[in-house]
């Protein structure tokens, strides 16, 4: 379990136990998980267009690298996969720090509005996970 404790009011809970959500602002997607008790938001990930554009490509790279392995595929091929995936993390690694300033300025944009009040141009949707 990942017990997690709140920064602002000391509360400790299960991740499983939290409420998640999503806001979304333009390209971007912030998701979320919250305090069950404070309801203060911590960020989990945020992305934009080119990020969930490589998300995809990573797990098809992914499943090609697993087939090849149990199709028992040249080396070489083998090899040629895991460099596409390498090129693959190397640009989300260079995406996510500001995809997560991003995502963290908007949070914060949403824990100062009051409740019930939205940004014009903000959609957030809150969820439960389910046990």
């Amino acid at each position: 379990m990942n017990t997690i404790d709140c920064n602002k009011c000391g509360y400790s809970f299960d991740l499983e136990d939290a409420r998640c959500g999503t806001i979304e602002k333009g390209d971007l997607l912030v998701q979320y998980f919250c305090c069950p008790n404070c309801r203060k938001k911590y960020h989990a990930f945020t992305s934009d267009a080119r990020m969930r554009a490589l998300v995809e490509q990573r797990k098809a790279v992914q499943l090609k690298i697993r087939a090849a392995f149990t199709k028992k595929f040249r080396k070489k091929t083998i090899q040629e996969y895991e460099r596409k995936l390498d090129r693959i993390k190397q640009q989300q690694k260079k995406l996510l720090p500001g995809l997560k300033a991003a995502g963290e300025k908007i949070l914060r944009q949403a824990e100062n509005t009051s409740e019930g009040v939205q940004n014009a141009d903000a959609t957030r949707t809150d969820t439960t996970r389910p046990n």
